[in-house]
């Protein structure tokens, strides 16, 4: 009873039941950004499950994705936990929140010292009330009507979206079994039928994209209304708590820390303050050892992540969204086989036989997939975005069963080949260095920076030099001359 629920299922103290809450099975996505039918899947499995598992491979918008549970969360009134390994991977869900869900000013971001120290910034400001628009019960009100009234109306265009294309398919059918002496007529019916359902349904799909416009606006306008109506309670009853926080945040010695931290309500802290970005190693810095403070605790790059860093995030919260990748490389140890053997027998570990606990090989993404088995908990991102079709195939064959849907085929502005291989002749000299492979890279960086120079500011591309054995070499290599002209405002890194 200690334990949060999912640390329970985790750790195999408790059955990986079904949903929590069926009440909210029936709650609309209150996103302000559109989703496939995939991540509206996830956001209203994360809302109801103990744990939920999200399967994200490379360029499938697993950063969207988080991005997109949070904002669900926040706007019905919950509290997120966002952490990861790597404080790039919060980044990425920090601008996706910030930009396509419209919550920059609801996130905190705690995932690293500077972060920290702006966090102390924006709580002084905010104990002075400083950028605060002021807004009361009836503008929560009008917002929450306007959402209630866009939502009926795209609910029924949906309905006649859906029931124009039934038309046309019953059309269509009509048309393949016609009698051949009727055809012509028929033919002729049905060609009138179709150029009228492909204006309907072309109105509709207008109609339902301009409304969900709408409603991803109105969306955003409850965000900011619930953060700043949640801030001012918190400042107009709870100040001396907000000040303590910010006092503890700010201390550098753990006890001080704890104690401070003892102090503060963190119910009526995270009722002001309800969506944390925060990395594994820093949230002990951040926020105190509370069982399940937040409703939801997302875990990104979870393949990454090693149990024991995880842990204690996963304490924090009543529900769990896990995503990662299973074939990406998991986390990297320095902890010896005997020194892990030697610390499971001292702790009962290996007596009970337990593998699934093994620290060096088992990544807190293979923790959940071994432990959680329920099927209605798993899902997986399968439409790829980022790269072009002949760089993705190969990871699509033999990782995913060739199961991804690769967007990217067919975009406009994409004629140059995306994979070229180019054959260098040469020999390793004395040093182990193969000079005429670099010279090739150097040739090849030379006509990019070429053709950069004839680009306007914003037709900018930056460029990546990957080399297993020759990084040291090539940065002597490039000279200066290269890294002159590589400069701002065209980024290059080795």
């Amino acid at each position: 009873k200690q334990l949060s629920k999912p640390l329970q299922m985790l750790l195999g103290a408790a059955a990986a039941e079904g949903s929590i809450s069926r009440r909210r099975e029936r709650t609309p996505l209150m996103v302000s950004a559109s989703l496939s039918d995939a991540q509206r899947d996830i956001v209203q499995s994360t809302a109801v499950q103990a744990v939920t598992r999200v399967i994200g491979p490379p360029g499938t918008g697993k950063s969207y994705t988080a991005a997109a549970i949070a904002s669900h969360a926040f706007a019905t009134g919950e509290r997120v936990l966002i952490v990861s390994k790597h404080v790039e991977a919060l980044d990425a869900v920090g601008e996706k929140l910030s930009v396509e869900f419209g919550m920059r000013d609801v996130v905190v971001e705690a995932g690293r010292s500077t972060s920290r120290t702006a966090l102390r910034r924006r709580l002084k400001r905010a104990m002075n009330k400083v950028g605060l628009k002021r807004v009361d019960t009836a503008d929560q009100r009008l917002v929450s009507a306007e959402l209630k009234s866009h939502l009926a109306e795209i609910a029924k265009l949906v309905r006649a979206f859906a029931k124009t294309r039934e038309a046309a398919q019953r059309g269509a059918a009509s048309l393949a079994t016609a009698e051949r002496k009727w055809y012509y007529r028929a033919a002729l019916r049905l060609a009138i039928l179709r150029d009228r359902l492909r204006e309907d349904l072309n109105e509709t799909t207008t109609a339902v994209l301009r409304q969900e416009k709408t409603y991803h606006r109105i969306v955003k306008e409850h965000h900011s209304v619930l953060y700043v109506r949640r801030l001012m309670a918190l400042l107009n009853r709870r100040y001396p708590d907000l000040q303590r926080f910010a006092d503890a945040i700010a201390s550098k010695r753990g006890l001080q820390r704890e104690e401070l931290f003892a102090q503060v309500d963190l119910d009526v802290l995270l009722d002001a303050l309800p969506v944390w970005t925060c990395t594994t190693a820093d949230l002990a810095k951040v926020l105190p050892m509370q069982r399940e403070s937040f409703d939801l605790v997302i875990v990104d790059e979870a393949s990454q992540l090693d149990m024991a860093s995880a842990l204690p995030a996963v304490q924090r919260g009543k529900r769990l969204a896990v995503v990662g990748d299973p074939f990406q490389l998991r986390h990297v140890t320095f902890v010896g086989a005997a020194t892990q053997e030697r610390l499971a027998a001292k702790h009962g570990v290996a007596e009970a036989g337990e593998q699934v606990l093994d620290y060096r090989n088992t990544s807190f993404l293979d923790l959940a997939e071994r432990r959680v088995q329920v099927g209605g908990t798993v899902y997986m991102l399968d439409e790829h975005f980022r790269s072009q079709p002949e760089i993705i195939a190969f990871s699509n064959r033999e990782f995913y069963g060739n199961g991804l849907k690769v967007m990217t085929r067919g975009v406009k502005g994409t004629a140059q080949a995306a994979l070229v291989f180019k054959h260098v002749e040469g020999k390793l000299d004395k040093k182990g260095v193969n000079v005429p492979e670099i010279t090739a890279v150097l040739s090849i960086l030379e006509e990019a920076i070429r053709i950069q120079r004839r680009r306007s500011r914003q037709h900018l591309r930056s460029l990546g030099v990957v080399s297993r054995a020759y990084a040291d070499p090539m940065k002597r290599a490039t000279g200066p001359g290269i890294r002159q002209r590589r400069s701002r405002p065209w980024p290059c890194c080795h």
